[in-house]
């Protein structure tokens, strides 16, 4: 009998598209209760999306108007047009129809887990090349579903939306650079990655920090004018966007927002940004715990204005072992400067994300925290991570639930 031999595919070549596809499903399936179906949720991308392709940056008769602003008798979202102008290619494709929102969040969901492998990839290949392609699925696979990316990613909500979307442009940004040997090219496109992240959510901007960083010790003038043009190009379209809805380049429009009554008392006594709101969002984005009981099986009980994302994600935890290395590390460094403008600016910040799962706006820099974690373990997996894990998995998707 003649044996038949199939050659050995290239593993390499099939495990992204894989893996997307995979993570692709899950969310989507997360997101619909498994029915594949979305369902209503909170949606001015839609018709900010049709706003923008008639050439206007107001919701004209807005179905609702939580969480929008009134000025001079338009109705304006207060955050960038970002996600909006992500959604018009499937509206287009729709034949001008609306397009549930969800369709852009999964999307973009995924490709940002998969620049997240990439990244690890890179940085397996670069520093620790004995380390098994394994541990950089397995921490992918745990930012993934073990972090606020899981629950952000299967909402589909206007402000999540605005959020994914913007994130994947930050670690995009993140991806570019984060290599052993740069060139003022990988700080031109990491810097205009950053710039698009800007005009969605400002904080993922802030990352800028880390091309500068990176560059610090051999800042030349090419170097510093190939992070600066890109950034001074987003800061310039954001400022004339605020100028032309509100007349003001330094007016975001929260100042008209219809709101809960709470958040707006709190506005307009302390200012959206002070000092006195960080006690308060420390408590909740590092220190709440989530509530575990036992009800027929474990049960899980949650915070709306926020839960500690090291309880929720404990592997996050292990990122604070790279500290000892911060003078020495470049990327370290970098990366814990990234970690605390991000954080800060959402520390003095009035809102702590209410409602949600987790600490939202920790989205901004958590894919930072697994990176320093990966980098603690040199790459390699230990026999309790599996052990652990189980835990991250459950307790992120029973949040989810939860919420549903």
């Amino acid at each position: 009998m003649k044996m038949i031999f199939i050659p050995c595919m290239n593993y390499k070549r099939f495990a992204a598209p894989v893996f997307a596809a995979f993570v692709f499903l899950a969310y989507f399936g997360t997101a619909t209760q498994w029915s594949f179906r979305p369902g209503w949720a909170i949606d001015y991308i839609n018709p900010m999306a049709q706003a923008l392709l008639n050439g206007r940056l107001d919701i004209p008769n807005p179905a609702m108007t939580y969480d929008l602003a009134l000025y001079n008798g338009r109705w304006y979202m207060t955050w960038g047009v970002l996600a909006a102008a992500a959604h018009i290619p499937l509206q287009l494709i729709a034949g001008g129809r609306f397009v549930p929102a969800i369709y852009t969040s999964l999307p973009f969901g995924t490709a940002t887990v998969l620049m997240v492998w990439l990244m690890l990839e890179r940085i397996r290949n670069d520093w620790f090349p004995k380390a098994t392609a394994w541990s950089t699925a397995f921490f992918a696979f745990l930012y993934a579903f073990g972090t606020m990316q899981y629950y952000l990613s299967s909402v589909g909500s206007v402000w999540q939306v605005n959020q994914v979307v913007s994130t994947f442009f930050g670690v995009a940004g993140t991806a570019v650079i984060f290599r052993k040997n740069r060139t003022s090219r990988d700080y031109l496109i990491s810097s205009l990655l950053y710039g698009i992240a800007l005009l969605g959510r400002p904080t993922v901007g802030l990352l800028s920090v880390i091309p500068l960083s990176l560059a610090y010790r051999n800042l030349t003038r090419r170097n510093l004018f190939a992070i600066a043009l890109p950034l001074a190009l987003a800061m310039s379209i954001l400022f004339f966007y605020n100028a032309v809805r509100f007349g003001n380049p330094f007016e975001t429009g929260h100042r008209f927002l219809t709101e809960a009554a709470e958040l707006a008392a709190k506005r307009e006594e302390h200012g959206m940004i002070s000092l006195f709101y960080i006690p308060t969002n420390v408590w909740h984005m590092i220190a709440a715990p989530p509530r575990i009981s036992w009800n027929n099986g474990p049960a899980l009980d949650i915070d709306l204005m926020g839960n500690s994302i090291f309880l929720l994600s404990p592997f996050l935890v292990f990122a604070f072992g790279t500290l000892t290395r911060i003078r020495s590390n470049t990327l370290i460094a970098s990366s814990w400067i990234g970690i605390a403008v991000t954080a800060g600016a959402s520390l003095v910040y009035y809102n702590t994300g209410w409602m949600q799962f987790g600490y939202r706006y920790a989205l901004d820099f958590s894919f930072l925290l697994v990176i320093l974690a990966y980098i603690r373990f040199a790459g390699r997996l230990r026999w309790w991570m599996p052990l652990l894990s189980l835990y991250t998995l459950w307790v992120n998707y029973a949040g989810i639930r939860l919420l549903q």
